[in-house]
Parts: structure tokens; C-alpha cells; sequence
């Protein structure tokens, strides 16, 4: 009987400890409740972070304005570029840069938000003064679509946002026959921003891919470029979408795209040549495959593409070109080959497991107590009867 005491003593002391265990810490940013003990689970949140406690397996979404995670049992998936984070450990690309996971190592530091589409930082100190360098560059994309022989102007808007002068060398990469800058080198006081003049010209039928480069220091920043030239006459209409589900794959995965071919200026069912590129933002092709088909009126066709394993994490652009006999067009598209993601976070896996076990132990202590007070119970009802 004593042994029962101390064990059942010893049963109390667990449940006080864990029930002690239980608490509920909250901020603005953070909110915390344990000490489930059940098949189900609670749910652990706040503006900034989501978390569910089970004993069970689990499967679902936890996210919140700055965090996601997608459970199971067991595990825990990484988030991709570009997706809200709170810590490095939650980024398959292994960086957490101002609350959005990255493949590239973050700056030393971060200048302020612009209105621009690409937008670098560094900082840097001496003589005991603290300098902050950054810039941003606006528009974040350029298309350009030309028949044979125009030319056409876009604007690209430089501002630093940096807190002393910089010196900005701007270089034109894959596309440099059918583009130049007004201006190559720019030099902006802290808080000032200058216009460039691109200037296109079609000097040649086809889908071209490129960039504009601007690298100060470690800053490295870039505009993608795409320029479409046709012929003046044009027989035949052709488009190249990419779903939203497919505008950033891995390397090895399909990248699968809708091609939509029009006659507008054929008089019957002719045969056309269709030639298809996936091109770097170097000009570089990295993929080419020629097909011909028959077209009356309109036709519209997946078409897949398969993106080699050895393929370098970037941006690229799919580009279909279509001839009939003097007439040719073109269409394309960007997207973004990102780097493989890992669906195992180490450290999330061995916190999960540490509580599960914890948790797991108190369960079966509950239900150990409860086995042997039934089997106590039960001996004493057997006991008694002996005795009458």
C-alpha cells in the first residue's frame, strides 16, 4: 500500500508540474499558450505568428501575416523566396532579409523602402561617421514589342535612397544591339533621383532577353528586358501564357505554358513553323525545339517544357516565334527557376518532437493512473467477496 501511495504521489507531482507548465505569454508580435493534453490541439496565435499544439497528427496550413508553416506529422515545410519569415530557420534558401526569405545573403544593412521595382542597400563606415548606400530602380520589368525598322523609348526612373552621393554604372546585357542608354553612369546626391532614356530599335525579327545591370559595391540590382520585333505584315497572331502556378518552378519540374495561334491574314489552312526558346536574361538559349502544324482559323495547345536538373536558379524568359512564308511573330513570357526546397526544418523538428514526447508521457501517465486505480478497485471487490 505504501509503494501505491508514493506512486500515486509521484502521479500528482507530474500532472502539478505540467499543469504548472501550462501558461500563456503574449505581445503584439508573439502569443503562446501550452499545455494541451489531448488527441486534438490548440491553436497558438497572434498578428505575427501562428502556431497549433497536438498529441495527434497533424496536417494543415499555420500562417499568419508573417509566418507559415505547413505541418505534418513529424515535420515541417520550408518557405520558398519571397515569402514571409520571422527567422532564417523557417527559409529554405537559408536567409531571412526584412521579413521576407531569401537565397542570397542579406545586406549589411537595408535602405528605406522606394516606389521603384528593384531596390538595393549596403552600409559602411568611417572616420566615425555611419553611410548607408542604396537605390532602387523603376520600372521592375520591360517588354517591347516592335515591328522590323521601329524604334520605341521607355524611361527607367534611378533614385537613391541611400544617406550620402553614389555613383551608379548602369551596363546593358543580351539585348545590347537593340538597346542603349542615354546615360551609362549616374551620379545622385543622397535622396535624389534622375530619369534614363532606353532607346529600342528592331534591327532583326525574333524574341530577345536581356537586362539592365546596375552593381555598385555589393549591391547588385536588375531590370529584365524582353524585346519582341515581327515583320511589318503580319499573317498570323500568336500568344504564350504561363499559369501563376507555374511562373516559378525548380530545376528538373515542368514548366507548362498555352500557346494560342490566330490567322489573321491567311486565306486557308496553311502550314506554319513554330519555333520555341527558353532563354537566360544573358540572351543565352537554354532550350529550342522546332514543330510545324496546319492552321485554318485558330488553334490552342499546351505546350510543356522540361527544365533541365542542372539548370541555374534565375530569371528567364519562354518565347514561341512563328513563320509563314514572308510573315513572322512572336510571343514570351518571364518566369523563375528557384532553387530546390527542403521540407524538413531540423530545428522545427526537434522542438515539435520534444513537446509531442512531453506531452505523449503525461497522456500515458493519466492513463497508467487511471489502469491501476481499476485494477485496485478490482482486486478490493475480489477481496471482499473472499472474506464473505
Amino acid at each position: 500500500m505504501g509503494t501505491a501511495k508514493v506512486f500515486i504521489f509521484f502521479m500528482v507531482f507530474i500532472i502539478a508540474v505540467s499543469a504548472s507548465y501550462s501558461f500563456q505569454s503574449d505581445s503584439s508580435n508573439y502569443d503562446l499558450s501550452t499545455g494541451v493534453v489531448s488527441s486534438g490541439g490548440d491553436k497558438i496565435d497572434s498578428d505575427n505568428y501562428n502556431n497549433y499544439v497536438t498529441t495527434g497528427t497533424t496536417s494543415g496550413v499555420v500562417e499568419s501575416s508573417r509566418y507559415k508553416n505547413l505541418l505534418g506529422f513529424f515535420y515541417t515545410w520550408l518557405l520558398g523566396d519571397g515569402q514571409p519569415c520571422a527567422s532564417a530557420s523557417q527559409c529554405s534558401g537559408g536567409y531571412c532579409c526584412d521579413d521576407i526569405c531569401s537565397s542570397n545573403e542579406c545586406p549589411v544593412a537595408v535602405a528605406a523602402a522606394s516606389d521603384g521595382g528593384g531596390v538595393g542597400a549596403a552600409a559602411g563606415g568611417g572616420g566615425g561617421f555611419f553611410t548607408q548606400k542604396g537605390f532602387s530602380l523603376n520600372p521592375g520589368s520591360v517588354k517591347i514589342k516592335l515591328a522590323l525598322g521601329e524604334s520605341a523609348e521607355e524611361i527607367l526612373t534611378i533614385k537613391n535612397t541611400g544617406t550620402s552621393a553614389i555613383t551608379i554604372p548602369l551596363a546593358v546585357e543580351g539585348v545590347r544591339p537593340y538597346l542603349s542608354l542615354s546615360e551609362e553612369v549616374i551620379i545622385l546626391e543622397a535622396g535624389e533621383d534622375t530619369e534614363v532614356s532606353l532607346n529600342f530599335i528592331g534591327r532583326n525579327i525574333g524574341g530577345f532577353a536581356g537586362q539592365i545591370l546596375a552593381v555598385v559595391d555589393e549591391i547588385k540590382e536588375s531590370i529584365p528586358v524582353i524585346l519582341e520585333i515581327t515583320t511589318e505584315k503580319v499573317l498570323f497572331d500568336v500568344k504564350l501564357d504561363i499559369p501563376a502556378a507555374y511562373s516559378e518552378i525548380e530545376p528538373g519540374d515542368e514548366l507548362k505554358t498555352q500557346i494560342t495561334l490566330l490567322n489573321v491574314g491567311a486565306p486557308e489552312k496553311v502550314d506554319v513553323f513554330a519555333t520555341y526558346f527558353i532563354k537566360d536574361l544573358r540572351g543565352n538559349i537554354v532550350y529550342e525545339e522546332t514543330e510545324t502544324f496546319a492552321v485554318e482559323k485558330q488553334i490552342s495547345y499546351p505546350k510543356i517544357f522540361r527544365i533541365h536538373e542542372t539548370t541555374e536558379p534565375g530569371s528567364y524568359v519562354a518565347i514561341i516565334e512563328v513563320r509563314y512564308t514572308d510573315s513572322f511573330a512572336v510571343s514570351s513570357q518571364f518566369f523563375r527557376v528557384v532553387e530546390e526546397k527542403s521540407f524538413v526544418d531540423v530545428d522545427m523538428v526537434i522542438k515539435n518532437t520534444t513537446l509531442m514526447i512531453f506531452l505523449t508521457f503525461i497522456l500515458l501517465t493519466v492513463i497508467s493512473v487511471l489502469v491501476y486505480k481499476l485494477v485496485s478497485i478490482t482486486r478490493k471487490g475480489k477481496k471482499k467477496k473472499k472474506e464473505k
